[in-house]
Order: C-alpha cells, then structure tokens, then sequence
C-alpha cells in the first residue's frame, strides 16, 4: 500500500523525498526514498538497515535539528 501512495506523489527532480519510518512494512519506501529515516529506539531492524539516517529516539520532531548538525559537520 505504502509503496503505491509514494508512486502517485509528484516527485520534481529538484527536489528530495524524505520518508521516516519504524517498522518492517516501510523498509522498501525508506529505500526507494531519496532519503531514508528510520526510528531507532523501536525501529525494525529491517528498516534501520534500509535508512540512510537513524534517529536514536523515535522523535519525528528531531529531524529538522539532525540535519542543522548534518550541515555544521
């Protein structure tokens, strides 16, 4: 289901698709994304292998200060 929702989102080559996900089911969309989040403190294992960002606390909301420490390093 989830990967046919992301097939119909218009995706502008300019810009990036970021998905964040947990469990087990969002594994192929967190590869298929251009970015992959997973939540690691409850995150599948299947999921945090297929992302390229894992956040230690399952805090969405964290995101935003994850990529300002991205961008100072």
């Amino acid at each position: 289901q989830v990967e046919e929702l992301l097939a119909q989102i218009p995706h502008p080559k300019q810009q990036k698709l970021v998905f964040i996900g947990d469990g087990v089911n969002d594994a192929p969309v967190i590869t298929r994304a251009d970015i992959g989040v997973a939540m690691g403190g409850l995150g599948s294992a299947a999921a945090i292998e297929a992302a390229d960002v894992v956040l230690m606390e399952d805090a969405p909301a964290k995101l935003p200060q994850a990529i300002a420490i991205a961008r100072r390093t």
